[in-house]
């Protein structure tokens, strides 16, 4: 019996010289000239959040690396919240009925749901009131007027309100807990939307 054993495929795949061809001069040259950049854009966005650029010129700064993603802001805390609120909607029919709709509230779910529908929760009740997004409610609006039409009674107006409340200064004497907050008493109307004819296309 002889005492050679046969050759395994993995021995014969080490004895190959390696499958890759070497970088050309040029390849390498784009290489580095590619990291350069890369750096320079990063370190130029770095300096646009600091008193070294003008605040007029920091939205052009920051443009210039939003087509490659690197422009990001977020923080490791969030900011100190004074204030609880919800959103919601009341619908006003040709009749003057009205139909309160309240949106997706974090209190109202359970733990695992509030991580699930973090965006719903983010969206209705932070993007919403605010009115830098202003632009979006007028599609929330026939999106809530199409969805709760009667055919005798169509809609006629969409109102979003936003309802808050203080949060209470932290008190060990005299604690409130997250289940005993005060009641969300402030109303505040920031979009009122009058529905057309061309909003309720195609159910009539």
């Amino acid at each position: 019996m002889s005492d050679i054993l046969p050759i395994t495929a993995f021995e014969r795949a080490l004895e190959r010289p390696p499958g890759t061809r070497p970088f050309t001069r040029q390849q390498k040259m784009l290489a580095n000239l590619g990291i350069v950049l890369f750096v320079s854009l990063a370190t130029a966005l770095g300096m646009a959040e600091t008193d070294l650029v003008p605040a007029s010129e920091r939205p052009l700064w920051r443009a210039w690396g939003a087509p490659f993603g690197m422009f990001q802001w977020w923080k490791v805390f969030g900011d100190v919240r004074t204030v609880n609120l919800y959103s919601t909607a009341t619908i006003e029919y040709q009749d003057g009925t009205l139909k309160y709709y309240e949106f997706p509230r974090a209190e109202q779910m359970s733990l695992p749901e509030r991580y699930l529908r973090a965006p719903e929760n983010i969206f209705f009740n932070e993007q919403m009131p605010n009115l830098h997004n202003k632009k979006i409610l007028p599609a929330v609006a026939r999106f809530l007027a199409r969805s709760n039409y009667e055919c005798e009674n169509p809609p006629a107006y969409v109102i979003f309100e936003v309802y808050s409340a203080s949060i209470p200064e932290p008190n060990t004497e005299a604690w409130n807990f997250r289940d005993r907050l005060p009641h969300h008493t402030h109303r505040q109307i920031y979009f009122v939307y009058k529905v057309s004819g061309d909003d309720l296309n195609g159910l009539r």
